[in-house]
């Protein structure tokens, strides 16, 4: 199959609409490649039309079948898009000692999390303390290495392992071949395991059974150190998050929106900022520096671990407003408003169409109208804070 065969198909199934038979004629893998392209311009529900016909002539693509899953989930099939994962994360990693289901009275699971974002873990976690309601008497995460202080702060986790170091160079990646114990000759006792992804299905979730009550917990000698400090200012008390990893690619040029925009809400009153900003994005603080409602945090996180002293700052927060980061999924799993800035074509788990989430129920998204048009979110957003003000103020 040629480039320029692929290309042209790709031009001509994005481009109109084709019947069942038409598509049967173009192979597994350009019906893929369009599917990808229509997902990276938020079109899922066309996306899946393609990916369902790659699948038909390829079943058993690890890389489809997540890409498939994740279209079920942004297109409101919550049931089959858990199937897919479970299914995919099972092929391309097999466990010795699966769990499938079984009693887990008086026994213990490791549940292997996967290499990719931070929001991932912080998205996901809440069906380990699911998985700890059935009841089971211990559960090992193997998680990486840079949240194993904050992850071991929840109680339904009761020993947290490193999986495997972490690489910055390609930090949104996946690779199997990555998810190994550092220290297996040291890691407790267990009698099965499982893939965090794999849990909904495995517990049998639906959407209307995904738990949204408040699943991550700040250490709490750590908020009451911020809250000292924040107690005495009698303002409405805003977290920022501007931008994503250090990733240089589109998809993070596009979800990341330059500070110099957010200096737009700096002209409310009564209202004091706080940057959430940790390495890629702080280049820009010295914009804000200046600004008497907007406070830098220089040393956040860089004496208690990773993203400790950032869930104690946000407990104490009246509102965090973030790009779609770990941040954003921070704040949802502690159950704090956020207002999440989202690009044309959002990730998967914003689904269409939509401002609220079924995953956080604290989360209002603010979508672009149009590629590129951060102004229009920034004056929603506007709106919207200024009807918190005044609550906050007379407290």
């Amino acid at each position: 199959m040629s480039k320029c065969r692929t290309l042209l198909s790709i031009v001509l199934l994005c481009s109109s609409w084709l019947s069942a038979t038409q598509l049967s004629d173009y192979s597994a893998q350009e019906l893929y490649a369009v599917g990808k392209s229509l997902r990276a311009q938020g079109e899922y529900a066309k996306a899946l039309i393609y990916f369902r016909e790659s699948s038909k002539k390829n079943p058993n693509d690890s890389a489809l079948l997540l890409e498939l899953g994740f279209a079920h989930l942004a297109c409101d099939h919550f049931t089959k898009g858990f199937e897919l994962l479970d299914v995919h994360f099972q092929q391309v990693m097999p466990l010795a000692k699966q769990w499938h289901g079984e009693s887990l009275i008086g026994k213990s699971i490791l549940i292997h999390c996967p290499n990719w974002g931070h929001g991932d873990l912080f998205m996901m976690m809440r069906f380990i303390k699911l998985l700890k309601d059935r009841p089971t008497q211990t559960i090992i995460i193997a998680a990486p290495h840079s949240t194993v202080n904050f992850v071991q702060n929840n109680y339904y986790i009761d020993y947290t392992i490193n999986n495997h170091p972490e690489y910055p160079n390609c930090p949104g990646s996946y690779d199997p071949c990555r998810m190994f114990l550092t220290d297996p000759a040291n890691t407790p006792h267990y009698d099965y395991e499982a893939h965090l992804w794999s849990l909904p299905a495995l517990l049998n979730c639906t959407k209307k059974t995904i738990p949204t009550i408040p699943y991550l917990k700040a250490c709490p000698e750590r908020i009451s150190v911020w809250r000292s400090q924040l107690d005495s200012l009698h303002t409405l008390k805003v977290g920022l998050c501007w931008q994503g990893t250090q990733r240089n690619d589109q998809e993070n040029q596009q979800r990341s929106i330059p500070f110099q925009l957010l200096k737009q809400l700096f002209s409310l009153p009564n209202t004091t900022f706080y940057s959430l900003q940790i390495g890629c994005g702080t280049e820009q603080l010295a914009e804000g520096e200046q600004l008497s409602n907007f406070v830098t945090i220089p040393n956040l996180d860089r004496n208690c671990g990773a993203f400790e002293d950032t869930a104690a700052l946000i407990e104490n927060l009246d509102l965090v407003i973030s790009v779609d980061t770990s941040i954003a999924h921070l704040a949802g799993g502690l159950g704090k408003k956020v207002f999440v800035l989202l690009p044309a074509a959002a990730d998967w788990r914003y689904m269409v169409n939509r401002t609220d989430s079924p995953w956080y129920p604290t989360m209002k998204l603010f979508r672009q109208s149009k590629n590129g048009d951060w102004n229009s979110v920034i004056e929603q957003i506007r709106n919207e804070m200024s009807a918190l003000a005044k609550p906050a103020i007379n407290n």
